[in-house]
C-alpha cells in the first residue's frame, strides 16, 4: 500500500497570443569583434640581460677553472673505448636537451628526450666503470 501526501499545488498562465517581434538572424553577418590585448611587458636593458646571462654561465668557468687546479685526469676515458666516447656523447646530449627545454620546448617532450638518451647514456656509463674497475 503506498502513501500519497498532498505537497502543494501550483498554477500555470500562459498569454493567449504569442509575443511577435523581430525574429534573431541565426546565421547572417554579424559584426565585427574588436579584440583588445594587453600591452607587452618591458624587456630590461640589454646591460642587464647580459650580466645575468654571464651570472648565469659562470660557474661552469669556475667549475673548469676548479678542475685545472684539482687536476682532473681524464686519461683514463682512453681505456675505456667506445663505451667512454658514447658516455660523454649522451652527457653532453643531457646537457643540450635541457638548454633546449629552457629555450623552446616543454616539460612533457624534455622528459620524453631525457629518456631516451638518460637509458644508453646509463648503460654506457655503467660499462666505462666496470672496464675500468676490471683494469685496476
Amino acid at each position: 500500500e503506498s502513501v500519497s501526501w498532498k505537497f502543494g499545488s501550483i498554477s500555470l498562465s500562459f498569454p493567449g497570443t504569442p509575443a511577435t517581434g523581430k525574429a534573431k538572424l541565426q546565421y547572417g553577418a554579424r559584426p565585427e569583434i574588436q579584440h583588445k590585448f594587453r600591452e607587452p611587458e618591458k624587456r630590461p636593458a640589454a646591460v642587464i640581460s647580459n650580466a645575468f646571462t654571464l651570472a648565469v654561465l659562470s660557474p661552469i668557468l669556475l667549475l673548469l677553472v676548479a678542475w685545472m687546479r684539482v687536476g682532473v685526469n681524464l686519461n683514463d676515458f682512453n681505456k675505456g673505448g667506445l663505451n667512454g666516447i658514447l658516455f660523454l656523447a649522451g652527457l653532453i646530449a643531457i646537457m643540450l636537451i635541457y638548454a633546449y627545454f629552457w629555450l623552446a620546448s616543454n616539460m612533457f617532450s624534455t622528459i620524453k628526450l631525457l629518456t631516451l638518451v638518460g637509458i644508453p647514456t646509463f648503460i654506457f656509463g655503467n660499462r666505462l666503470l666496470a672496464g675500468m674497475a676490471a683494469q685496476s
